[in-house]
This record gives C-alpha cells, sequence and structure tokens, in this order.
C-alpha cells in the first residue's frame, strides 16, 4: 500500500479514490482477459470476440482522441504532434522501455540545450507508459522520468471520469483500459514529443494498438507467454505480438539472436507481418549482432540487456537520422553544422545508458 507521504487528508482521500476508479473492474460484468482459439492458427475468425472487442476499443480511443483530446489520430494530427515507439515482446520490452526513455530525454535535454528552449510542463518531452507497477500506481505513466505527481494523476482520472459520463465505455472499461487512457490523456495534454508505449498482453489486440502510424514498432525477445490467451505455439504468440506492426512504419527486432530452433520461424512470423502489410510494407531491422558501445555501457544486471540497449539504440540511431532528413534543402554548411550536432546528440544518448534503471529487474539494494 502506497504511504500517503504527509498529504492532508482531503487530499490523501482524493488519490486512493483515483486509484480504485482505475482498479476497479468493469461494470457491465465484462471478462478482463479473453482467450484466443489458438487453433485459429492467427485468424481473426476464430477470435471474433477478441477481435470485436479490440474494434470496439480502438473506436472508442478514436472518439476519445478527436472528440474530448481534439488530437485526432485518422488524419496524423496526434502523429505530427507526438512519436510513439510501440514496443511488444515476451521479455525484455519493460527494460527496452527504460532505455528509450533515458536516452530520448538525453536527445530531446541536448537539442534544448543547443536552442536554449525552456522546459514548460513536460512540454516536447517524453512519455512513458509501462506496466505492470511495483510501489506505486503512478509508476505505470511517466513524463521526462518522473512520475506524475499524486495531484495530477487525481485531476487527470477526475478530468475523465466526468468525460466519460453517458458513455457506454465507462461500463465495460477495464483496469489496464483505464491506465492507458490516463497516460494517453497526459501525454496529448502535456504535449509530449515522444512517446513510448509497452503493450500489455500480445500486441494485436492490446488496447495500445490502436494507432495507425507510430515512428517505431520495436519487438524484444518472442518466447511462450500468457498462452491462454495468446496461444499454444511460439509462432502463434509471435503472430500477435507482430501485430504492431503499422504500414510503412520501421520494425525494430532482436528476435533473429534468439536460440536456432525458435529464431527462424519466430523471425518468418515477423518478416511476413512486415512484408504483407498494405498499402505499404513496413520496413524491417532485425538485429543481428551487439552494438558494442551499448553493450560496454549499459549497467542493467543480465547478460540479456546488452540485446536490450543494443535494440534501443538503432531506434535511437534511426530517430535521429530522421530528423536529419527533415530538412534536405539545408545549405551544405548549415547540414555540417546539423551533422555535428547530430553526433553530440548521439553521445548524449550513449551516455544516458549507464544512467538506465529499472526497479525490480535484478535490482541490487
Amino acid at each position: 500500500m502506497e504511504r500517503d507521504d504527509g498529504d492532508d487528508r482531503e487530499s490523501a482521500l482524493r488519490y486512493r479514490e483515483a486509484v480504485a476508479w482505475v482498479l476497479q473492474q468493469p461494470t457491465d460484468g465484462s471478462p478482463v482477459l479473453l482467450v484466443v482459439d489458438s487453433k485459429g492458427g492467427g485468424s481473426t475468425s476464430g477470435n471474433e470476440a477478441v477481435n470485436r472487442r479490440f474494434l470496439q476499443r480502438q473506436s472508442f480511443l478514436y472518439q476519445w482522441m478527436r472528440d474530448v483530446l481534439h488530437c485526432p489520430v485518422e488524419d496524423g494530427t496526434f502523429a505530427q504532434r507526438t512519436q510513439v515507439v510501440h514496443v511488444a515482446g515476451t521479455s525484455g520490452k519493460g527494460s527496452v522501455c527504460h532505455i528509450l526513455e533515458q536516452c530520448l530525454c538525453a536527445k530531446v535535454e541536448t537539442e534544448r540545450q543547443r536552442t536554449r528552449q525552456p522546459c514548460t510542463r513536460g512540454e516536447g518531452g517524453v512519455g512513458v507508459f509501462v506496466s505492470p507497477h511495483l510501489h506505486t500506481a503512478r509508476e505505470r505513466i511517466r513524463v521526462d522520468g518522473q512520475l506524475l505527481s499524486k495531484h495530477e494523476f487525481v485531476d487527470t482520472v477526475d478530468f475523465i471520469k466526468n468525460k466519460l459520463e453517458g458513455w457506454p465505455a465507462a461500463g465495460w472499461l477495464n483496469f489496464f483500459d483505464k491506465y492507458f487512457l490516463v497516460a494517453i490523456t497526459t501525454f496529448v495534454q502535456r504535449k509530449v514529443r515522444y512517446a513510448v508505449i509497452e503493450t500489455g498482453i500480445g500486441g494485436r489486440y492490446d488496447t495500445t494498438n490502436f494507432l495507425p502510424m507510430v515512428a517505431a514498432s520495436v519487438i524484444t525477445y518472442i518466447g511462450f507467454d500468457h498462452q491462454d490467451a495468446l496461444g499454444a505455439t511460439v509462432e502463434e504468440i509471435a503472430w500477435h505480438k507482430a501485430g504492431i506492426v503499422k504500414p510503412g512504419c520501421p520494425v525494430f527486432t532482436t528476435v533473429a539472436m534468439q536460440q536456432q530452433h525458435q529464431q527462424q520461424s519466430i523471425l518468418a512470423v515477423v518478416q511476413s507481418e512486415a512484408s504483407h502489410k498494405l498499402p505499404e510494407s513496413a520496413p524491417l531491422t532485425a538485429i543481428t549482432q551487439l552494438d558494442e558501445r551499448a553493450a560496454a555501457l549499459i549497467r542493467l544486471e543480465g547478460d540479456y540487456q546488452a540485446e536490450n540497449a543494443s535494440l534501443a539504440m538503432a531506434v535511437i540511431h534511426y530517430l535521429i537520422t530522421t530528423d536529419q532528413q527533415q530538412y534536405p534543402q539545408q545549405q551544405q554548411q548549415q547540414q555540417q553544422q546539423n551533422s555535428e550536432h547530430q553526433q553530440q546528440v548521439l553521445t548524449a544518448c550513449y551516455n544516458a545508458l549507464q544512467y538506465v534503471r529499472h526497479p525490480g529487474r535484478f535490482e541490487v539494494f
């Protein structure tokens, strides 16, 4: 139980009520988790209830972004404002999210120093949505490396509750849906530049998978997990994880570095998903070797963290490069200055690796 830490009685009560509302199960009797028919082999026809539930959530979030937050996703408004990195996988996705967060914060701060742009309550910063939480309910949502204050968490929950009055979704939203709703509402209100979003279970039918476009999709190690919901084989599970791939949006994965007996079949699933996206295939980067610089700097315990750091830095390299490509007509001198700045940003991101912490993951006390 989280301590009140000296809050006055009314503030402590409002915070506990906000957390209780988020954790409350659906009031219409909807199940929190729907079981997938693994015999469908990745066929949505065998999972009509799951697909229907996903489409219900996607439609709700589209409406929420458009009518409540005035930041629609269908026309690219949200994508232009916030670059989303969507992360799925069986293991390693939480670590990759923490690594990306630290590096992107370093990127943003280095760019702010160059332009001498002041920081205003997370505007232009980095938002992160991860799960589960360990010490406090607010751990799932951070902006610029900081948890939401209790005051902001309560205000955001109250805002959502008030706006949901009369909406059918108020009855079927589960605790994960509501956590994500708090996160995406915070990110829009704070006008974050980057949002690192970790999937809950699977990916294809996950609540977080509602966006039509992202800056990058990231797939970490894939193995056996949630087999009752995702399927009995690693290929079926991989099909769910690869469901976060978006047409024309780059994909980064380390599944090619898995054990040989799993590597080819899992990679084939991801490759198939990326190549068959319509109207445009998704460019796939399959990491096959460690980034030695990243491996040397990461301080998280476990040899596998070198793979996670290498994956995260591949995404960082891409984001920095795309920043440069936005200005192809610049004069040569300006391009050279930008190239030098690009190297400064990249160095800052690498240096940030040594400060990454992931509470509860081989944490030393």
